[in-house]
Order: structure tokens, then sequence, then C-alpha cells
């Protein structure tokens, strides 16, 4: 037996040894694996917290990514996987006496709402309805959970569609969602049907059912079209259905309404009657029985992202970009100055806080560290973050360890004496004195920012897997960009590629300026808005050597519902209204000047950045005769749906910047 027992533990460190080994090397494969987390929800007693994480599956059959739930303690003692199987769970809200859960899920067919008790595990159905169900909402008491619905199509219809008769109207057909609750008994022989709340020509976005569960406040529009997205507003319903009571009528949008904890107060983010795509949003206040609108002070960026009210009724919690970093912040709705909560310089995605307010958890990134879920304790008179963080999910613990890119957060001087920002990512095992190629990378929106990210990561930007290959990559957050204060966040809005790009191109000429790149083996990409730029970038200079433009666009002129409204609203007008402001800055105008070798990636279901104007930008290219490839995805919309994908994705963009940038 002792020989046995020998043998076995040399078999296993032999075993461990060559795993260590194997992980130890990074590889796009090894990247993909990354976990996402997101979804955060609290339990009521603050001691546990559940929260959605995304993984790819990837076998003979699959490449898929699926999200399923997981259970953590907020004291960081155990974490475990709750939900598994082939179809992914999403949303996961506790019961208001946290004894069950409710989730999302598509397992059994369509998109239905199913309970589960977490010491118990199994999961059951609560709804079967015929479209699929979502943004749900327990009761305040926990009998019921109210949740929104498309409307089923005519049957009719349905029925000229399955033998073929299936010509659609564009802009027609859209279903109308409607507001249902059902009561929280799966299992029982009383078990009901949903009751319809809300019917007719009433879309409802968002819902938030009164303390004392007898009424709702609603957010709707016209229609589910486009045309209406920017015209939110608010009404009161019983929970009994019946009249529509209007509470905030007016231009613009109303949204994320809330009752405060006495439902004396509803809260809600507004613009003001003015819908700025370009993001501008303002808290608000109003009596749940209707009457003057107070606006509370501007936020720090002018676009607070998430919130949810105090326990007390005080203030509340929200989320905002904050320079290159995200921030949690207390507000008071009495008029006395916001309070930082926390503020981390990098990634964070979500967060919740306990209902006695004492934790706050939320998911946190760095340029060292992966994803993860952290808790953090609140001082309980001020709501400060008190001592430091505590990570209490080990979801990428998988992950190698092996040496990483490093990166630091720069600033230089713009043409007009602005500061801009921007992440430095440096070459794997970078040598001093040893000049290296640049990456420019552009982010979209474009009020999206550039945060510090974990850089073994597989997403629609490329900064990682390059520092990785052997570049300095610059992530630089020009006007426009978010995080700044809503100032220079607008400075952009009808001047798409222009003092934009001079800030890009003043980063550029920062980082040549250091030494630490060659100045001749410069590129540059971009996704969406940054592959709009990287098509104008190539069209306005020969400096860079090779470009990739990732699903973006060659052309201001609007071919899709979303992209009409997005760039309309951004330009302050129609194409037919400023044909000159379209006309000067689409980059498919000036592609006579273009030289740079430039690769093209988009995704064949994309509804955002029309595919066809990757195929303009393609084609005119290659009649010019510079050197260009164009690859598209199946099934892939507006980013990267599918592990597969991802990895062709970039590899893809390695294999081009290595042609042009390292092979010379």
């Amino acid at each position: 037996m002792g020989l046995q027992l020998l043998l076995s533990c040399l078999l296993a460190a032999i075993t461990l040894s060559n795993a260590v080994a194997d992980t130890d090397d990074w590889t796009l494969d090894k990247m993909v694996q990354l976990r996402d987390a997101d979804q955060i929800a609290v339990s009521p007693d603050g001691k546990l917290v559940a929260y959605t994480v995304r993984y790819p599956v990837m076998d003979d059959a699959r490449s898929e990514y699926l999200t399923h739930i997981w259970i953590s303690a907020t004291d960081g003692s155990r974490s475990f996987q709750l939900t598994r199987g082939k179809a992914g769970c999403t949303s996961p809200a506790w019961s208001p006496d946290g004894k069950r859960l409710a989730f999302l899920s598509s397992r059994g067919g369509g998109q239905n709402i199913w309970l589960i008790n977490p010491e118990i595990g199994e999961a059951r159905q609560l709804t079967n309805v015929p479209t699929f169900a979502y943004r749900f909402q327990w009761s305040p008491d926990g009998s019921q959970i109210a949740f929104l619905m498309p409307e089923a199509p005519d049957p009719e219809e349905s029925r000229k569609r399955m033998t073929g008769n299936d010509a659609r109207i564009v802009d027609a057909g859209a279903g109308f969602t409607s507001l249902y609750r059902i009561a929280a008994n799966v299992g029982s022989p009383d078990r009901s049907d949903p009751f319809k709340v809300t019917g007719g020509n009433l879309h409802v976005a968002e819902f938030d059912w009164s303390p004392d569960g007898k009424t709702f406040v609603i957010v709707h529009r016209n229609s589910p079209s486009m045309e209406d997205l920017q015209t939110a507003d608010l009404s009161l319903v019983s929970a009994d259905g019946g009249e529509i009571i209007p509470l905030v009528r007016r231009e613009g949008n109303d949204r994320w309404p809330f009752f405060s904890p006495d439902g004396k107060t509803i809260a809600f983010v507004s613009d003001l009657g003015e819908p700025y795509i370009a993001g501008y949003r303002r808290f608000c206040l109003i009596s749940s029985g209707g009457g003057k609108v107070t606006v509370l002070p501007e936020t720090c960026d002018g676009q607070p992202w998430r919130y949810e009210w105090a326990a007390d009724g005080s203030g509340f919690y929200y989320s905002e970009p904050k320079g290159s970093g995200l921030s949690v912040s207390f507000t008071p709705v009495n008029g006395g100055d916001t309070r930082l909560v926390t503020t981390v310089s990098s990634l964070m995605a979500g967060f919740d806080v306990s209902d006695d307010g004492s934790i706050l958890c939320f998911t946190w990134e760095n340029f060292d560290a992966p994803e993860e879920l952290y808790a953090l304790k609140l001082s309980p008179t001020t709501r400060i973050g008190q001592g430091d963080r505590v990570r209490i999910s080990s979801i990428n613990d998988h992950m190698p360890r092996s040496p990483l890119p490093t990166a630091e957060l720069i600033s230089w001087t713009s043409f007009d004496g602005k500061p801009i920002e921007g992440i430095l990512y440096y070459p794997l095992n970078y040598e001093p004195g040893r000049k290296y190629p640049l990456v420019l990378n552009v982010h979209g929106g474009p009020m999206e920012v550039w945060t510090p990210r974990y850089p073994a990561n597989i997403d629609v930007y490329s900064f990682g897997p390059l520092a990785f290959d052997g570049y300095f990559v610059l992530c630089a957050n020009p006007r426009g960009s978010s995080g700044y204060g809503r100032d220079f966040r607008f400075a952009n809005v009808g001047d798409w590629c222009g003092d934009d790009y001079k800030d890009l191109m003043a980063g550029v000429d920062h980082v040549v300026s250091t030494g630490l790149v060659d100045p001749d083996r410069l590129g540059v990409t971009g996704f969406s808005y940054g592959g709009l730029m990287t098509a104008w970038i190539i069209t306005q200079t020969d400096r860079f050597k090779a470009a990739c433009m990732c699903a973006g666009g060659s052309t201001l002129m609007p071919a899709s519902a979303s992209n009409y409204y997005y760039t309309s609203t951004y330009m302050g007008g129609f194409f037919w209204e400023l044909p000159e402001v379209y006309y000067d800055q689409s980059p498919i105008n000036h592609i006579a000047k273009a030289v740079t070798p430039t690769l093209v990636l988009h995704g064949e279901a994309d509804n955002a950045s029309p595919l066809h104007e990757s195929h303009q930008l393609y084609y005119a290219l290659k009649h010019l005769g510079v050197e260009t490839q164009m690859v598209t995805y199946p099934r892939t919309p507006h980013g990267i749906s599918e592990p597969r994908i991802g990895i062709d994705y970039v590899r893809r963009q390695l294999e081009w910047f290595s042609k042009h940038l390292l092979r010379h």
C-alpha cells in the first residue's frame, strides 16, 4: 500500500506539473476562457449575493457563450454555482424574505421566469408564456411577480408565415409590450395564469411596484419603433389594471422610475425634454400623487448609469464614469452634498447595496487582475466605504498566472490645449531602449471610455492580444468620451472625426516623442465608431502602415433604423438638412487619398453598423489598388457572440498587423 501511495503521489505531481506548464502559456484559446460577472443581487439580509457568470462552451457541436447564476457569501466564506445546464439563466432576483430566487431561462423552450430555493437547488418554472418574459420584479410581499412580455403574433399572421406567405412590411409587426403579474405559487394547486395589467396601444418599457403593492409606475412609449425610442413618459396604473394615470408628460426621455421606500416619492432619470444621444441625464423627484418635478443637482459626468434607493429613503446610490474609471456615489434627496462611496480606477460593470446599507457588492478588474466580485463594508452614517474590498468570487482562478503586459495611465495636451487621457499597454516582456511598433485603438460610442482592463481578453477590442504579440497599444479617450464631464462628452457633437481625430493624433505624437515606439511602424484599429474613425484616419494620413476596421462605417448617410436616428441626433439634423456636413465627415468621400493596407471585419447580423458600409470601403480600396481584405462573420451581431468567432476575429488582426508592422 505504501508503494502504491507513493506512485499515486508521483503520478499526481506529474499530472499537476503538466497542467501548470500547460496553463502557463497564454494563447488565444486560453484568453477566450476568461469569465465575466454581471447582474448582481444582494440578498435582503446582506449575507449572500447572487450574480451571473458568462463563460464559453466549445465542443464538436457547439461554440457559444452560456450564462449561469452563482452565489457567494458577502464575507468571502463560500462561493458556488447555482444553476447549470445547456440553457442559460440570467437576471437573479431575491424574494423579499430571501428564501427564493427568481431568474429567467430558456430551459424548456422560450424565455420564462423560474423559481429556486438556493438551499435546495431545485428550480421550477413559474411562467409559460407564448413569446418571452423579461424585466420582472417581485411584489413587496413576495406573493406575486410582475413582468413584461411582447404581444404574441396574430394567429392568422402566424399561419401565413408557416405556409411561406411571410412578406414583411418594414416597421410593422413589432409587438407592443404589456405589463403582467402572476402569483408566485409554482407547484400549488391554485397556480394561476398571468393577469394582464396594461394593454392596447401602449408600449411598456419599464416599471416599478409601489411598496404597498397596489400601484405600478410605468415607462411607456407610443410604439416599439426606433422613432419613439427617445419619447418615454411616466404614468401610474393600478395593479388590478384599468385607467392609465399620467405622471410625467413631455418631450424627451423620462425613465428608470423607482418608488421611495415609503411610497411617497418617485425618483426617475430625465434628459429634461431634450434627448441627447451623447448622453445627458438628471435625477428627478416627483410625488407619487403627481405634481411638480424637482430636478436634483447635476452629477459629475451628467450621465448616471445605475441607481437604487437607500432603505431609509434619505437618498440613493448611483454609479457613473469618472475619468478612466467608475465611481459609486450617494446623493441625498434633501439637497445635501453628494458623497463618494468608493472610486475604482478600473472597470466596474455593476453593483448592488444590501437593504440595510452595510454592504456594497461590485465587479472589478484591473491591469493585473481579472474580473471578480468584491464586497466592501459601508459606514452606516456616512455611507462611505470602510477598509479594503474583499474578493468573494473565484470565477477566473482557472486562468494562467504567467506574466502579463504592463500598462499605465498617460495624458497629453491636444492641439487646442485640452488635456486628454489614455491608457498605454506595453508589449509583453518589454525591453527598455528597444523601439516597438504602436497600434492606436479607438473606442466606440463615441461616448464610450477606456478604463483599465485585464489584457488577457478576447472581445471586440484587441488591445490585450496585441500587447501580448509585441506592440505598444494606445487606448485614447478623446473628446466625446464619457467620464470627463458633459462639456467634454458633447465636444464632438456635430463634429465627428474632427477635433477628436486631432486628439488621437496628438496622443500618437506624444507616445512617439517618448522614444518608445518606431514612428515608421504605426497601426490603427477600432470598433463601431472606432471603425468609422479608422476609415477616416486612412483617408487623412499615410503615417499608418496597417489598419483594421471592425464593424465600422464608411459614410454618415444612415441606412438602418438605429443608424438613421443615431447619426441624425448626433449631427443635429438629417442628411437632407445638412448635406455638406454629412458629405465632408464621411470617410468614403475622401477614399481616393487612402494608401494604408486595411483589413475589414464585420458581422453579417449587425443591425447597428450596416454591413454594406464595410463592403463599400473594401471595394473602393480594392479598386484603388490598396492592399485590403474583408472577412464577414455569419450570425454575428454588433459584437462577438460566439467564442470561436472571437478567436478568429482576433487572430486575423494579429496576422494582419504582424505582416505589415513586425515582419520588416
